[in-house]
């Protein structure tokens, strides 16, 4: 399938929402809130050198989990399905993945 079935973007947004007790009116606040923390990621990314990127702030966090998780989590998701793994490997409390490449849609193995 080449489209998600599901938002991972929008699953993100309404556990941060649910995570921060942000109600469903004040959601549209919450993200407008959040536009300039995401904003100062994307400028760091972008040039990191002579900065620190900011990993302990949690604005820097909610922000990085918004703007970039989603887009990890999804080719995780489609390459786990394609590669019809025992189901003993998810028997576990928690799967390791590796990412070679970085952005937004790094390769995934």
């Amino acid at each position: 399938m080449l489209f998600p079935t599901h938002n991972p973007a929008q699953q993100a947004f309404n556990w941060y929402c649910r995570s921060n007790n942000i109600t469903e009116a004040n959601a549209t606040s919450a993200a407008y809130d959040l536009r300039p923390h995401v904003s100062r990621i994307r400028k760091l990314y972008r040039s990191p050198i002579g900065h620190s990127i900011p990993y302990d702030d949690q604005d820097f966090r909610d922000a990085y989990l918004l703007a970039y998780f989603p887009y990890y989590i999804e080719p995780v998701c489609h390459v786990l399905e394609a590669a019809n793994l025992p189901d003993s490997l998810f028997a576990g409390d928690t799967l390791k993945a590796a990412f070679f490449g970085g952005g937004p849609c790094p390769e995934v193995l």
